[in-house]
């Protein structure tokens, strides 16, 4: 096997791992329906921004 055929199917297979294995699709329309809590997206911002951080994640 070529080195570019290895890698394209070791892409391909990790990239299925990367799909959920089970769980309920939502639509827009039901996450546009109920608002989130502002301090609720404040949290998920907080966390977003220490992990971007933690790996040395920088704004340009």
């Amino acid at each position: 096997m070529e080195r570019r055929d290895f890698i394209k199917l070791s892409s391909a297979g990790m990239g299925t791992l990367m799909l959920p294995i089970s769980g309920v699709a939502i639509s827009a329309d039901q996450l546009l329906d109920k608002p989130m809590d502002v301090t609720y997206k404040k949290k998920l911002a907080d966390i977003a921004l220490n992990a971007a951080k933690a790996k040395r994640g920088h704004l340009c």
